[in-house]
């Protein structure tokens, strides 16, 4: 029966849905983040750079939408300015397996150890993590590096201005603010943090674990030089939880999510072979998916992920089928190597 039960939690994340989160107003505020920007790189004729603009909005607006809360509109403005430090750095040591792993590895500690003080440092953290992750994917010169650091910024500001807007959007549409979570506090920040750098802290080792097993996989993937590589450590960031039934309900989520979008995508394509324009539609169509479920089922929002990154990087001229089997195979493996992390080195439970 314990079995039973373990085995039934674990895949609860993939059924389970909680609908009391299901927002569709402020999954509309969050795709509205991704069109201003994928928007203007059509416009101005330069789709690579709404591209990388819209993916850090993407990226910002997701971590925005917090259970019964929204996140203060100066922490996702801080998360975009660190999102835009990474990236610089990642695009840099991209060439260089020894400096991107080691980067994975010191990003990983210390976003690791910040996302388990505040739920605003973890918003900031897991950003960071994630920007030198995908960035380190895409090595390049120190002036696209800066460029693409600058996108990414105003992507963030754009979802930063959208947070303040939303209020009032709501209340025009009859209905009610969101509880807005707390602004960033440095002054606390420091002394909180140095007083984990010790061994005997839970959230010492965790974070640990953490750089470890990003380090670990980032080197993983390079080794098996897989196109698309950083969905494996990117996997690993997102499914390895403090305990067991996280851990593997994410996981089993996750892998089910992808395999889920990837068959969506394949199957749109095949039966309507989309234009220019009718990407574009698909694309903010799965944004506003992305955004709305986030917080309801990690699966369907997963799957709407999925299918977004296929239908946007067909949109910046790459087979869709190839995305598509990339992300797939990353997103197994790293799934896999996450849960194998947490049977190696299982998490200190915090007093």
């Amino acid at each position: 029966d314990r079995d039973v039960t373990g085995v039934q939690t674990c895949a609860l994340p993939i059924s389970q849905m909680e609908w009391s989160q299901f927002d569709p107003l402020g999954g509309f505020r969050g795709m509205l983040g991704v069109a201003i920007p994928l928007s203007a790189g059509l416009l101005t004729e330069n789709l690579t750079n709404g591209v990388i603009a819209a993916s850090g909005a993407l990226a910002l607006g997701m971590g925005s939408f917090q259970k019964n809360k929204q996140v203060h509109p100066l922490v996702i403005l801080w998360g975009g300015i660190v999102m835009a430090l990474s990236t610089l750095l990642g695009t840099l040591g991209g060439h260089s397996w020894v400096l991107a792993v080691f980067l994975a590895g010191i990003w990983g500690f210390t976003g690791g150890l910040l996302g388990e003080l505040t739920l605003s440092l973890s918003f900031v953290g897991t950003k960071a993590i994630l920007a030198v992750l995908i960035a380190g994917g895409f090595p390049s010169d120190l002036r696209h590096a800066a460029l693409r650091s600058f996108l990414v910024l105003c992507g963030g500001l754009t979802q930063s201005l959208l947070a303040v807007a939303e209020g009032p959007l709501r209340e025009w549409a009859g209905g009610e603010r969101r509880a807005t979570g707390e602004a960033p506090s440095f002054r606390k920040t420091v002394p909180a943090f140095l007083s984990h750098l010790k061994w005997p802290s839970p959230l010492f080792q965790g974070a640990l674990r953490l750089s470890v097993a990003l380090a670990a996989s980032d080197g993983l993937s390079r080794f098996m030089e897989l196109q698309k590589a950083y969905w494996l450590p990117l996997t690993v960031l997102i499914v390895l939880r403090p305990d067991f039934d996280q851990t593997f309900g994410r996981g089993l989520a996750r892998m089910a999510g992808t395999l889920g979008g990837v068959a969506l995508a394949s199957g749109l394509t095949l039966l309507t072979h989309p234009s220019s324009g009718a990407l574009v539609f698909l694309i903010l169509s799965f944004a506003w998916v992305c955004f709305t479920f986030f917080a309801v089922n990690y699966t369907l929002f997963a799957a709407g992920l999925t299918a977004y990154v296929v239908f946007m990087v067909n949109l910046a001229g790459m087979p869709e089928r190839a995305a598509a089997l990339d992300r797939l195979t990353a997103t197994l493996i790293g799934g896999f190597f996450a849960m194998l992390v947490f049977v190696l080195w299982p998490a200190r439970q915090k007093k």
